[in-house]
């Protein structure tokens, strides 16, 4: 992979800061959308609570077996849509107290 898109299987996949972006769909490990955001792992995930977001993938959401989920902001991955995406970007650049 190098620059800022590659091709994977005749797809574009763009990447935006250190968000990966396919069809619609912002991908990235929490610890990075708290860099994105400009603030905290826990911050991110409060204000997706708050605003009533369901992200398309969520890591740390319990299968069906139960298996133990990771909820370390370096292992745990979230998706969201564009719209999702610009919502919560929306809220962190009017709200000045999320550092």
């Amino acid at each position: 992979m190098s620059g800022p898109t590659h091709k994977k299987r005749g797809a574009t996949m763009q990447r935006s800061d250190q968000l990966h972006a396919h069809g619609g769909i912002y991908s990235a490990r929490l610890g990075q959308w708290g860099e994105h955001l400009n603030t905290t792992p826990r911050r991110v995930v409060d204000a997706i609570r708050r605003l009533g977001l369901t992200p398309w993938v969520d890591s740390a959401r319990a299968k069906t077996r139960g298996d133990p989920r990771p909820r370390d902001p370096q292992l745990r991955c979230i998706a969201l849509s564009t719209e999702q995406k610009q919502t919560l970007e929306s809220h962190f650049s009017s709200n000045s107290t999320h550092l």
